[in-house]
């Protein structure tokens, strides 16, 4: 009995549908992979179960999920004692002959049922491909999370960083909100004197002295190299004030890993929503131009440095400041 038209309609892609029919018709004739092991293979559990209610054939999946610890304990075995909602959801999608979709109630599965019948009408089956949401919920919100984390110092990246602004942006009721934009001083002589091991481990550093003190909902991002910005939600002038003053002395501190000692510093410019704008763009932008200006203002540097409460002053008030 081929069984690929009931995987196909269960939700596998048409590309590896082909390679399964070709498996199946070569399972006796080819030395390499078959259609056992692509069954195996498969994520979803999946199951073939006789008219009767029989089970024929499980994967390893599927022996977990039904709480066995070996296939002998599935196959063989009634679906109705197993599974009861998914003989019950079975003998349905039988009586039917359409395909199935057991929703999401299923205690946190779903579940893709079809009748198949063989060559010549002779044997029918029914393939039950069972989808665990909840591990699917977990590995999307890993992805996202990954797509979202500098993996270095796991601090946002960039775009979990623009994620995370925009969402407080969204949510703002008349407060404040502030960025604060760090660029390292003397970093690059850091790193190319002492190697890029200890160029990492600054840059960790540097994050964990962001954090300090930050309070929930605020955010840390690593914007690219030695660039960094913070969120701060619902802020004050007087908070963001003390919050810039916080992170340049936090920066400015000597860091020590084992023998060696380094210091490096900060240049640092801050925004804030609606003062400067409403707009991811406008507030980065703004916080990375007074950043620049306050570090071509420094002593070697071309420029004129910024007074920093230039960049505070007129930010809308709010119930309460960040914290010192």
């Amino acid at each position: 009995m081929n069984v690929v038209p009931a995987l196909v309609i269960a939700g596998l892609g048409a590309a590896c549908a082909t390679l399964l029919v070709v498996l199946w018709r070569q399972r006796f004739a080819t030395p390499h992979v078959g259609f056992r092991e692509v069954f195996e293979a498969m994520q979803e559990a999946a199951l073939v179960v006789a008219p009767d209610g029989t089970v024929l054939e499980a994967n390893a999946a599927a022996v977990r999920l039904l709480g066995e610890d070996d296939l002998d304990r599935v196959r063989g075995e009634a679906l109705l004692r197993l599974a009861p909602q998914l003989e019950t959801a079975r003998r349905a999608a039988q009586r039917s002959r359409e395909p199935r979709h057991l929703g999401g109630d299923y205690e946190g599965f779903s579940a893709s049922i079809s009748h198949i019948t063989g060559a010549k009408a002779r044997r029918s089956a029914s393939v039950i491909v069972v989808h665990d949401e909840r591990s699917v919920r977990v590995r999307e919100r890993g992805l996202l999370s990954a797509a979202h984390t500098d993996p270095l110092t796991r601090a946002a990246n960039r775009a979990g960083f623009a994620t995370a602004l925009e969402d407080a942006l969204g949510r703002r009721d008349g407060s404040a909100t502030g960025v604060v934009y760090v660029d390292l001083d003397d970093f690059k002589p850091v790193n190319d004197e002492h190697g890029h091991a200890i160029g990492d481990a600054v840059l960790k550093q540097v994050v964990e002295r962001l954090r300090h003190g930050m309070r929930d909902g605020d955010l840390v991002g690593r914007m690219g190299g030695d660039e960094f910005a913070l969120l701060l939600r619902e802020v004050t002038p007087a908070g963001l004030a003390a919050v810039t003053k916080r992170v340049r002395e936090a920066i400015a501190a000597p860091m020590t890993f084992d023998d060696l000692t380094v210091r490096i510093g900060a240049s640092v410019g801050v925004s804030s929503a609606p003062r400067d704008g409403t707009t991811v763009d406008a507030l980065l932008a703004a916080a990375d131009e007074r950043m620049y200006r306050e570090k071509r203002g420094k002593p070697g540097r071309d420029g004129a440095a910024p007074h920093a409460a230039d960049t505070v002053q007129d930010a809308e008030p709010r119930a309460a400041d960040a914290a010192p």
